[in-house]
């Protein structure tokens, strides 16, 4: 079976720190009154940092793939929506 070397408890408790104050930062921003645009916005970035979490979190080859595309992903929508609320949508 083969098992990918673990990278250390350090990088764990990193990235679980640093999911914990991206869902701590999404709740706030959700919190404040804001249209239904912001709030698709803030959850596109909250979505684009759980996918950088997750790049930066996989190991395997295959994992690694799909990490970029969604990282890409979350990016591309992110920026969308954001040009959409600068064009005044």
């Amino acid at each position: 079976r083969d098992v990918a070397p673990s990278r250390g408890l350090g990088d764990v408790y990193k990235r679980q720190i640093l999911c914990i104050q991206n869902i701590r930062r999404y709740g706030i921003m959700l919190r404040q009154n804001k249209s239904a645009l912001d709030e698709e916005i803030a959850s596109a970035l909250y979505k684009w940092r759980m996918a950088a979490a997750y790049y930066e979190s996989a190991k395997d080859g295959d994992l690694m793939e799909y990490a970029i595309y969604e990282l890409e992903a979350a990016k591309r929508r992110y920026t969308y929506l954001l040009r959409l609320k600068r064009n005044g949508a």
